[in-house]
């Protein structure tokens, strides 16, 4: 998984380094990440409402893969109980 963060030049955000799972990754907005509470191996969080692995996000990088990070922050909903996050 990639430490880099592929958003926008102009993101205001201050990252820092968190365990996520079992892995360590830069997370720059980390009041979006609260309210995952499990996650895979891989650190991709499950639904928090009915805690499937059924989260999805249309959002999709341009040029290079994106990170864990910024699919979070582009906004995750669940394909199972259609929870969206904040």
């Amino acid at each position: 998984m990639s430490l880099e963060h592929l958003e926008s030049f102009d993101c205001w955000c201050e990252p820092r380094v968190e365990a996520v799972g079992e892995h360590r990754i830069i997370v720059h907005h980390p009041e979006e990440w609260r309210q995952y509470t499990a996650f895979r191996r891989d650190g991709w969080p499950f639904c928090p409402r009915c805690g499937e692995d059924e989260l999805w996000t249309p959002w999709t990088p341009e040029g290079e893969e994106a990170s864990l990070d910024d699919y979070i922050a582009n906004k995750l909903s669940c394909l199972r109980c259609e929870w969206r996050s904040v």
